[in-house]
């Protein structure tokens, strides 16, 4: 019995707590309505909620459209032409596209916007006419090109195109996708910076590693596109990454193949306004 009695009195204090915390107070009820008024627009009427059952009408609701008579027919406007004055393509103002409500661009944000444009626009030049050059001489599946913040990058594969297995000597193929790469790029002002790549594959040489094997590599491309076709030395610059950028795992054979590679990076340039 005593144990049931202390069962019941402590579910009794249960219920009697719950009880307590149920309890509304009504003067800070009130002005938390009060509170959500102006906020919600809810000027009219104490509740937060209109009078209403819940419960649907039989009459269904009348379509606003057909009460007018001079609405026009929903299957023959079911698609609608754009108004004639609107504008084909984005206003080339960058503060055009901030609203009417948004502060004044100063000047030197103007400025750097419209350089960036500049920028991108001459990144897209250079790299539609690297498209057109490489499939012209059937190359594009030698060459791979992506974009990045610092510029384009043009990434052609050692493996039988540029170099033989752990050679330094640029291949016929190789030869003539640089040959093509170069003479595009000559067309343009943007610095050249070229990068050699390995896998994570350890050299058996002595002393000669990885790092000398793609820095040069990245040598012997920079003097072809020097010697032979007459790109400014000033523009290009070399180095060897060795296998510390990956495009791709060096757990697999295709994997490591993508990874020996010479990346051509066309960097970012001012141009003049």
């Amino acid at each position: 019995m005593t144990t049931y009695a202390d069962a019941v009195t402590l579910l009794m204090a249960f219920f009697v707590l719950l009880y307590a915390m149920s309890e509304i107070d009504v003067i800070k009820f009130t002005a938390f309505l009060e509170g959500l008024r102006a906020p919600f627009g809810n000027e009219a009427g104490d509740g937060l909620l209109p009078d209403f059952d819940g419960l649907q009408p039989d009459e269904q609701p009348t379509d606003p459209a057909e009460e007018r008579p001079d609405a026009p027919d929903r299957d023959e406007d079911e698609q609608q032409d754009p108004p004639e004055d609107a504008p084909d393509t984005v206003p080339q103002d960058p503060s055009a596209m901030l609203g009417p409500e948004a502060p004044p661009l100063t000047q030197d944000v103007l400025e750097e916007l419209q350089q960036r444009r500049l920028v991108e626009d001459r990144l897209d030049e250079v790299q539609r006419s690297l498209d057109e050059a490489v499939q012209e001489h059937g190359l594009e599946i030698h060459v791979e090109m992506r974009r990045e913040e610092r510029g384009l990058v043009v990434s052609i594969a050692s493996d039988d195109i540029l170099f033989a297995l752990g050679s330094t000597t640029i291949n016929e193929l190789g030869r003539e996708v640089i040959r093509v790469v170069a003479q595009t790029l000559d067309d343009y002002p943007n610095p050249l910076f070229i990068e050699g790549h390995t896998d994570d594959v350890p050299l058996d040489r002595d002393g000669y590693t990885n790092w000398n094997l793609s820095t040069d590599r990245a040598v012997a491309v920079l003097e072809l596109m020097i010697e032979e076709h007459d790109l400014p030395p000033d523009r290009v610059g070399a180095v060897g990454y060795g296998e510390y950028h990956p495009l791709d795992t060096n757990d697999t054979a295709e994997g490591r193949a993508r990874n020996r590679r010479v990346d051509i990076v066309v960097l970012v340039e001012e141009v003049e306004l």
